[in-house]
This record gives C-alpha cells, structure tokens and sequence, in this order.
C-alpha cells in the first residue's frame, strides 16, 4: 500500500482536513464529503495513486460521482506470457510418433531384390542341394572328401598365379606354380596336399582377378546374392565374369574342354557346399534373420583375403557372427617393413611380407 493511500485511510477515520488550497467559505459538512469522496476515488484504483494537487479546487458535485471501476487484469499479461489457446494447450499433449528412416542397409542398396532371392535360393538349398550335401557327407569317407577338395582347390592355382602376376608380387606367383606343380605329380593330380607340408611349406592361398582389383583400392560395389553364384558384390562379380574366359584362352586345354569344365564346377559346388555346411547351420540355428549374417560373414572373409594378400594378416580367417571373437590361435601377424596406404591401412612395401601359416 502508497503511503498516499495510507494517508487518506487515516484522514477518513479521523475526519481530519486536508489542505486543498479551496475556496474558504464551503459548508463544513460539504467539505468533510468532498474530502470523503476523494479518498474513495483513491482507494478504488488498482494502480499507484499520484499525489492530490493541491490546485485543483473541490466541487460539491464530487460526492455524486461513482468510484472509476478497476480495470480487469490479465494474469498472462502480467508475467509477460502470451495467452496460449486451450486447444493448443491439449495438442501439446497429445502422444508424439516418432517414425526412423526406412531403406536398405548401408552397402546393399538392392537389399529387397536380394532377400526375395536369398529366400528363394534357401528354399531351393532346403529341397535339392542340402540333401544332396548331407547325401555327399554320409556316403563319401572324410579322406575321400578331404582328396576331392584338394583336386578342386589344386585346380584353382593357375588362377591364383595370374592374380599374383597382376598384383607384381612374383614371389608368390612363383611359389603357386611350384605348388601346382608338386601336388600334381607327387600329390597325384593334387588329391594329395604334398606342398602345404615339410619342406615345401606353400599352403593354398585364395586369390583371383576380383582380389586383384580390391588390391588396387577398388572398393567392392553394392551387395548381391545371386542364385549360383551366392554371396558377392559388383566387384567381385566382374572379376568371376572375367575370369570365366581368361583361363580357356591363356592357358587352353583342359580349361576349354567342356568336358572338363562342367565336370569340374558340379563338383565344386558340391565340394564348397560341404565345407560351408557346419557354418550355414549354425546360422539358421542360431540367427532369426539369416540374410543380414550371410551379407556380413561373406564381406568380413572376403576383406580378410585381401588383407592377407596386402600383407597385414597370418590368415583369412573370420568368425561366423559379427560379435563372436575369431577362432585362431595367432594374432594377424603385420610385417615391420608395411607402411600406410593412401586410405590410412597398412600395406606391405615387399613382396615376402607374410610367412604364410601352416
């Protein structure tokens, strides 16, 4: 409360006079009612009242004037807040949907196209291929199996000694030829690994004209799954595309024989469908949703191939799920002489710079 409001209060309930500087001769009661009238117009304004001026000459009329209403006061005005609409006030409210980004996962841009085919593909393996493998298994003794994989992979190596030739490391194109060589004759057309063994020490090393084009930096395209094919991607798809006829018209007999080729892929298929049959178990024993696995474990192994070819590993090995610890004894071994590549990775700067593992 003003102290003018005070003041007024008090004159009110002493009935005291204040100076108005008025004419002199006004009827005593007409007085005390001005002054009575005045208070009350103070006391009714919500604001601070100013101080009375004294100039200002009293009037009887004054005691019949009503009190000047109080003005209504907004209290969101008052803190200075915008007055918010009540409908406004209930959308705030409301639940809020928050929706991801739908599409294909990194690296997979035809993930659609390629999972209606995957299905279709596995449907086929459940119904033809997979007994075919299990029959293979039963029937065959692991020696056998074991003989037949090496003839298949033995078959391979004058791929494996272009690739060498392409990638300017002839050491290791040497020592595949000299593979190929000894496991052909002492190895008995190779169904015998004699040259993973003392003294020759020259296990088999995967490479091929889609390692070659990695090895260059050429980064490996969106994700496929192809029926026969399986597992690639733009990058190695070509390569396979391109080596298809590059043996037949180097090398000539057998590689253009059909009678030799046809023979050769049927058991091949077969041959690698039993080697990957323990790992495509545990994957649809142990994952919901295949496909994302068989994409992840077939870019994992193919950059752990590369990186053996660089340099900068022991092995290709890789676990079968992203998140599992790889099953190997020895760290990738990386050679002193490596230095950084363009892209921040080790590369090997000589051509012996991996001791292959036995």
């Amino acid at each position: 409360m003003s102290v003018s409001t005070i003041t007024i209060a008090a004159i009110l309930a002493t009935g005291a006079a204040i100076p108005c500087g008025g004419p002199s001769d006004l009827p005593e009661n007409a007085a005390i009612e001005d002054k009575r009238a005045l208070a009350a117009t103070f006391l009714s304004s919500p604001e601070e009242t100013q101080p009375f001026d004294s100039g200002v000459e009293s009037s009887p009329d004054a005691a019949q004037q009503a009190p000047v209403p109080a003005a209504p006061v907004n209290d969101d005005a008052a803190v200075g807040q915008p007055v918010v609409d009540a409908d406004e006030m209930n959308a705030d409210h409301q639940d809020i949907l928050v929706e991801g980004l739908t599409g294909p996962s990194p690296g997979d841009p035809l993930e659609t196209v390629n999972v209606q085919t995957f299905e279709a593909v596995q449907a086929v393996d459940k119904a033809l291929v997979e007994p075919v493998t299990v029959g293979y298994i039963n029937v065959l003794p692991k020696p056998m199996r074991d003989g037949l994989h090496n003839a298949v992979t033995n078959l391979d190596e004058p791929l494996v000694f272009l690739s060498f030739l392409l990638q300017l490391k002839p050491l290791k194109a040497l020592a595949t030829a000299g593979r190929f060589a000894v496991n052909s004759t002492i190895g008995l057309g190779g169904l015998i690994d004699v040259a993973k063994r003392e003294p020759f020490n020259h296990p088999h090393q995967r490479n091929g004209l889609g390692h070659t084009l990695a090895y260059y930096g050429v980064g490996p395209g969106p994700f496929l799954y192809l029926p026969l094919i399986g597992s690639t991607t733009v990058r190695d798809l070509s390569g396979t595309l391109a080596a298809m006829p590059l043996l037949p018209f180097i090398i000539g007999k057998p590689f253009n024989n059909p009678a030799y080729v046809i023979p050769k892929a049927t058991l091949s298929a077969i041959d690698e469908r039993a080697q990957d049959n323990e790992r495509l178990t545990k994957i649809h024993s142990e994952s919901s949703n295949p496909y994302p696995v068989y994409r992840s474990y077939y870019l994992r192994k193919r950059e752990a191939e590369v990186d053996m070819i660089r340099g900068l590993r022991d092995n290709a090995e890789v676990p079968v799920f992203e998140d599992e610890l790889p099953d190997i004894e020895d760290p990738p071994h990386v050679d002193k002489g490596a230095a950084l590549d363009a892209g921040g990775h080790l590369s090997a700067t000589n051509d012996d710079a991996v001791t292959p593992a036995e």
